[in-house]
Parts: C-alpha cells; structure tokens; sequence
C-alpha cells in the first residue's frame, strides 16, 4: 500500500453519508494519545510510503500539533512541503497546485479544515506535502458501507472474488487506531463502532504481512458492503444506508445520526443488484469533478480579525474585522489573531484583501521600508516572546529567512507576484517535461522498463 493512516480521533466536524470512519453512530469518540501516535510512527520506521494523519478531523485531537512534530523528526526524508507563503485568495486552487502530489511525500493530512487547522496552519505548512482536503460540502457520491452481504443473499462463491477487487482494499489505506493495526481502515473503523476485539500489535513489521496472513480481521468484511453493488448518496446529505441486522445493533444508541433520524434501513429482501453498480475505484469519494474546498470553508481560513497599530498619520483601514489597539498592546502581545502595523495609510483594496485571502500564520509579511507589517500571534517565531519589536529590521532578526515574505504587490494584492509567476511556469515546464518523454518513451516501446 502507498499509504497507511495513523487515526488520532473519529470526532469530526460532520456527520457525512456513508461515513467510512461511521462519524455520527457513535455515541462516544476516541482520541488516541500522544505515546499511542509515537509508537504507532515508530512501527512504521522501515514503510517507504506515506504515513497520514487521519480521524474523523484529525485537528481536533489535542495533542495534534505535537504529534505532527513528532511525524515530522521521526520521518524527516522525503519531498519537503511547499510551503504556503505567499497570500492567496484561492487557496482551492493552491492545493491542487502544491499540495496534492503524492510522490515521495512520506507525510500526509486528511483534513476537512475548520478552525483547528486555521490555528496550525503554520505547522501543517510546514510538515505535510501532501494533504487530502476535503470539506465534504460537495455532492460526491457516498456509498453505503453497513450492508451485510449475507442479508442481500450472496453466496460465498460470488462474495469471495468481489471482497478480492474491493476498491477500498485496494486503493485505500491500512490503519492503526488506539486498538491495534488493521490491514484496511475500514476494519478499523468497524471494530471501533462495535467494541471488536481489537487488532494485531503495534510493533515494527506488522505492516508487512500478506493478505494470506489478514486472518480473523477478514471477518469485518461480512459486515461491510463497499465491494457489492449498493446504494449510493450525496455525502452532504446526512444519511446513512444500513441493513436491518446491523440497524439492530445501532437502533437504541444516543448517536447523533440515530437520534436525529439520519439513518434509512435497506430493504433487502427486495434487494434487485440491476439497480446498483460495483463501484471499482474510488473515484466517487475523490472526484477531480467536485470542489473540494468550496468557497464558504476557505474563507474559514481568511484572518479571523486583525489589531491594528497606527503610527503617524496612518488611518484604520475600513473593514468589520479592523480594531486598533495601543502600542502598549502590540508590544506586550496582547492581540489574539494578526496583528497590521501601518506607518502610513494603505488604498482600500488592499484592506479589503488582508481580510478576505489566505496568510500563513507563520510569516512575516512586510512592504519595502516597513510601510505596512502582518503578522500573527500564533507564529512559531514569537513561541518564547514576550515583548515584540514594532521595528521592521528587529523583527526580521526574530524571524527565519524563510519565513519572511516581501509583500511587493500590496498595492495591487490580486496581481500574481513575480515569484509566483516564476513558480507557475517551473512546474508547468516540469510537468510539460514528464508528459512529453512520457509520450517519447511510449513510441519507443519502453515505458514498461522505464
């Protein structure tokens, strides 16, 4: 497999269809600790692939942001992250641009963002790669999961090489939850919703058995019905397809998809399989056709308000999310978000960006000369501040070359910087590279051995 998940949580900030993590049925969620999420990194020492952070909404755990510096020392090798930097009023389009590559990744996120990710963006930045973003505000198309083949009247000799071609199996993810290692996540997350017996041992190797070796975990696969042709639903939809033996075992729990009535029981026994498609990929789940962050959630991402420190005859610029605060304030910290220092007034275009674009919350964003600063309180940066210089060459010693930004457009923020420019046309040229000796090596009849 390409990729295995360590699930820090099943708490999430949905309850979408045919969950595969069952967000919404259970009546109490888990939250894996920090010595559980270091020896499961650390069972994975020897995997090539990519190690993810999944839940439920993985930000959510607490103790994520040292978790996902411990991921980060324990597997330092691999393709480093590109970093968010400049501001983008797009960041849709940023992820599809530098975070949604899988090769030589060695760290992934799966996240549907919200304000826990707003408040580790600079460390998320940082260590990830590669992230799978999803808001699941779109109409992908979820597939019931919790329809027992044996209710629908497959027999073994057709159940056996269907479980065989299952697209989750094949394309997904083995797992490690606070209960052991499973050879698929749907697995895991099974035996999670109904108390199972647990998993194999996290220890080093477990990874490396063969599916002759899966043994007694293949038992949640009775229970599972994403290699059968079933029903299917828009994931924003709330609503759960379950088999009447399996509703049995859900009907009287406190869960939020039960009590609020979230959930159909399928009718199997006029169960017609013409009806329904075998799903073979995951394409529904990951449709390149949906939008996977919509507009509404990236805005989630936008500052959340910003002190503003006025020097001269700098005016407040115009905007809901503007307040001044004294130098007093913004020299002993006292602002929770960002932070605009303004030594003379800035056009109102650019107000109105600085409130509705993306920042990373880890760099310091600066105009020639120190007309304009931006900075954030969480920056890793300013971890040990107490007192922050409001002059532009002090601070520049506080923070890492890297994460210091000149913002030279700031006057026309919607125009694409000259560095951004130069990093557009690199990775066109690079992927025009692979396609064309792609396409060299295909006339020449080597791709294979290539």
């Amino acid at each position: 497999m390409k990729i295995i998940q360590v699930e820090i949580t099943n708490s999430c900030i949905h309850h979408c269809s045919n969950c595969t993590r069952f967000c919404g049925l259970h009546e109490k969620n888990f939250m894996m600790s920090l010595k559980e999420f270091q020896n499961a990194v650390d069972s994975l020492k020897d995997y090539k692939g990519i190690v993810g952070v999944m839940g439920g909404e993985p930000t959510l755990n607490p103790q994520f942001p040292e978790m996902i510096q411990y991921l980060r020392e324990v597997r330092p090798e691999g393709r480093r992250s590109d970093g968010l930097l400049a501001p983008t009023r797009d960041f849709n389009q940023f992820h599809k641009n530098y975070w949604n590559d899988l090769t030589n990744a060695r760290r992934g996120l799966w996240s549907a963002l919200g304000n826990r990710y707003y408040e580790n963006l600079e460390a998320i930045s940082d260590i990830f790669p590669y992230q799978c973003l999803n808001d699941h505000k779109n109409t992908g198309m979820h597939q019931a999961l919790l329809i027992s083949r044996k209710e629908l009247g497959i027999s073994d000799e057709e159940w056996i090489p269907l479980r065989d071609k299952c697209w989750i199996q094949n394309e997904w993810s083995a797992s490690i939850t606070p209960k052991g290692a499973f050879f698929c996540e749907i697995a895991a997350a099974l035996d999670m919703l109904f108390d199972g017996p647990g998993g194999w041992p996290v220890e080093p190797g477990w990874w490396k058995r063969t599916p002759a070796e899966f043994g007694d975990q293949l038992h949640w696969c009775e229970m599972c019905s994403a290699a059968l042709a079933v029903p299917r639903i828009e994931g924003n939809r709330e609503t759960d397809f379950i088999s009447p033996a399996i509703w049995e075992k859900l009907k009287n729990r406190k869960a939020w998809k039960v009590v609020n009535g979230r959930c159909r029981v399928f009718d199997t026994a006029h169960y017609d399989q013409s009806q329904y498609t075998i799903n073979y990929s995951g394409e529904p789940y990951l449709s390149g056709k949906d939008v996977r962050i919509s507009q509404d959630t990236g805005s989630t991402l936008f500052p959340h308000e910003i002190a503003v420190f006025t020097s001269g005859n700098a005016t407040l610029p115009q905007g809901e999310k503007f307040h001044t605060i004294s130098r007093d304030d913004a020299e002993n910290l006292k602002f929770d978000d960002w932070l605009l220092i303004l030594n003379g007034n800035i056009p109102q275009t650019t107000g109105q960006y600085m409130q509705n674009a993306v920042f990373n919350p880890g760099v310091l964003y600066y105009a020639a000369g120190g007309k304009l600063i931006f900075l954030n309180r969480r920056a890793s940066a300013l971890m040990n501040s107490h007192r922050l210089p409001l002059d532009l060459k002090l601070l520049k010693k506080i923070f890492s070359r890297e994460k210091r930004y000149r913002w030279s457009e700031w006057k026309n923020p919607d125009r694409a910087s000259l560095k951004q420019r130069i990093r557009r046309l690199r990775k066109h040229l690079k992927e025009s590279f692979y396609y064309r000796s792609g396409l060299l090596l295909k006339s020449l009849g080597i791709t294979e051995r290539w």
